[in-house]
């Protein structure tokens, strides 16, 4: 007869107790047995903190807990007879474990609890820290881990005799891939096995889990990695992908994506206790994935410097799941907007390959169609292309006090000093911003698709030769890339200029000394990807949202140094996207309030 289910009892003190797990060896080799024990954080035996993949939640297998049936998923029941049969149970002790007792997220929360899961996600930072150290499972071994394994080593010693005292990723020269230091450090061909062995470690699905940063994170010890019955140290792995990330590889085709995302979760780890909530979400958000959309903020507000401790949570920031997705979403951005007073988060970036803008970007997914305008999504979206989406905001460490917050690149700065100011609205849907209308979209681009056509047909608009640039253009790789759009460039001229965008494009053909055709034309893609080309009724050319319309206002907000782009619909303004406007990012907009051309009103953004 079929043993019954396993019942949890309540946690006592909500706050401060857990549950651990102990592994019980046991003679039959099918069925995985444990034990749970409820303990404080505080007077826990010594344990491990385990990192894994959830994977197919709505498939169950049993395991048997106290003599009675608890269901988990195949990936954990995976795992859990790998770790029993390395040793991490009553009596071998093959692999050193200090500790038969294991937290399991899956297991030593009541799932079915909304309250008690909520209030254990607030303690998991605690917990994690609290451990020996992390356990990250990444599957079942396969014929080419020692493959990976000696790969790895190479370049770890690679990146140690080239830079012994790095400790953290700015301590390693970024530079573009080139072939003869390939070749030169020993470093086996792209289509080798070893290559093939790396990519096949790298695209396990774990590192694309939202939940594992943190668990890295805030592990007191370097964190083990297992798959299989084979053990490597995540300090090994995580210099290794640094040094090919920082050397340009994240850019060959055949390296995989998910290099990325060990480089992002190396990072933070190296330089905890230093960020940012609005720039975990912007850096982290686009490239890692979770079952639940709200744990995309939940399992990274702990990590942040917004939260102090397990009770100082702001209301806004404490896990709820009785909140559906977008409040939580909602109410998270409404925080960040209101404590930093900046509006960044809508021009935030993300790495390398998989770039995405949080407010355009619902317009490749329907994950955020329930989403209120001026809410960030969130949501992952992944670029598989080599078009690089630029993005007007980037994170940057300020180190007065040590944090890293969101900032606009150097070039944005359409309303210098400036600190958004919200008015006071009933309605949590409606965000109310001071800000200025500056002008009208008249004409825009079809598409990108039709960039060229366009060109060829757009309007003259006036546009000053060398206000912005003067007498040189360098161009740089495109992770320090701090140009704006379609600069016009006329060397010798200080005139005002009536030409064709066409016209641009040949004037900087033909008068640019050095530099590359090609790396132009990619920047000008980088620059269009997702967005428009428009003229405003004023005669000014921009670059912007690709839904906007002739019709739409080009704004000023108090807290932005980009422009945005808004539609009045039903007494409210949608948001459209961040805008860059050439004759407008230089502090033009302070200037034209003095002289009476606009005037301050409210915006009222649904």
């Amino acid at each position: 007869m079929a043993p019954k289910a396993y019942v949890y009892s309540p946690l006592k003190d909500a706050e401060e107790e857990i549950r651990l797990l102990k592994l019980i060896q046991a003679d039959d080799n099918e069925h995985v047995r444990c034990e749970l024990i409820t303990t404080s954080i505080a007077e826990a035996p010594p344990f491990y903190a385990l990192s894994y993949r959830w994977g197919q939640v709505d498939k169950a297998t049993s395991i048997i807990c106290q003599g009675l049936s608890l269901q988990v998923t195949p990936d954990l029941h995976t795992a859990l007879r790998h770790l029993r049969d390395m040793g991490h149970g009553e009596t071998k002790r093959q692999y050193k474990f200090e500790s038969p007792y294991l937290w399991i997220d899956q297991i030593c929360i009541n799932q079915s609890d909304l309250d008690e899961r909520a209030r254990q996600v607030r303690m998991m930072q605690s917990i994690y820290s609290a451990s020996l150290r992390t356990l990250i499972w990444l599957g079942p071994q396969d014929d080419f881990a020692e493959d990976a394994l000696a790969f790895l080593d190479h370049l770890y010693s690679i990146c140690r005799h080239q830079y012994p005292n790095a400790t953290e990723s700015a301590d390693i020269l970024d530079k573009a891939y080139t072939p003869s230091q390939h070749e030169q450090l020993g470093i086996p061909n792209i289509d080798s096995r070893p290559w093939f062995a790396f990519k096949k470690l790298a695209q396990a699905s774990w590192f694309r889990r939202v939940w594992v940063i943190q668990e890295v994170v805030v592990s007191p010890a370097d964190p083990w990695i297992i798959f299989g019955h084979t053990m490597y140290t995540w300090e090994k792995l995580s210099w290794a992908s640094t040094w090919l990330f920082r050397n340009g590889y994240s850019w060959l085709l055949k390296v995989p994506h998910e290099l990325l995302n060990i480089d992002a979760i190396a990072e933070v780890r190296r330089l905890a206790g230093q960020w940012s909530l609005a720039s975990l979400l912007a850096e982290l958000s686009p490239i890692f994935d979770s079952h639940d959309p709200r744990d995309k903020v939940f399992a990274l507000v702990g990590m942040s410097i917004d939260v102090k401790g397990l009770r100082n949570w702001p209301v806004e920031l404490q896990p709820n799941y009785r909140k559906c997705p977008q409040d939580v979403h909602r109410d998270v951005a409404r925080y960040i907007i209101s404590t930093t007073r900046d509006l960044g988060c809508w021009s935030a970036p993300s790495h390398g390959k998989r770039a995405h803008n949080p407010i355009s970007q619902r317009l490749f997914s329907g994950s955020s169609k329930h989403l209120l305008s001026w809410v960030p999504d969130w949501a992952p979206t992944r670029y598989e292309s080599t078009v690089i989406p630029v993005r007007f905001a980037e994170s940057s460490n300020s180190r007065k006090p040590p944090s890293i917050a969101l900032g606009y690149l150097s070039q944005f700065r359409a309303f210098p000093n400036s600190t958004a100011e919200l008015g006071t609205v009933k309605d949590p849907n409606v965000l109310s911003l001071k800000g200025f209308a500056v002008d009208t979209v008249k004409y825009c681009s079809p598409s990108l698709a039709r960039l060229r056509i366009w060109l060829q047909e757009s309007p003259t608009a006036k546009i000053s030769a060398r206000e912005q640039l003067g007498d040189e253009i360098k161009f740089m790789r495109k992770r320090s890339l701090k140009l704006a759009p379609f600069y016009t460039y006329i060397p010798g001229s200080t005139e005002t200029h009536s030409i064709p965008l066409l016209e641009h494009v040949k004037y900087i053909k033909a008068n640019l000394e050095g530099g590359v055709q090609s790396e132009y034309i990619k920047l000008v893609q980088d620059w269009s990807h997702g967005r428009r080309i428009f003229a405003t009724r004023d005669g000014r050319i921009g670059i912007g949202p690709s839904d906007m319309k002739p019709g739409d206002k080009v704004c000023a907000l108090l807290g932005g140094q980009a422009l945005y782009v808004v539609r009045l619909q039903r007494g409210a303004y949608t948001l459209l996207g961040d805008a860059y406007v050439h004759g407008l990012m230089n502090g033009e907009v302070p200037d034209m309030s003095k002289r009476g051309e606009v005037e301050l009103s409210m915006f009222d953004i649904r």
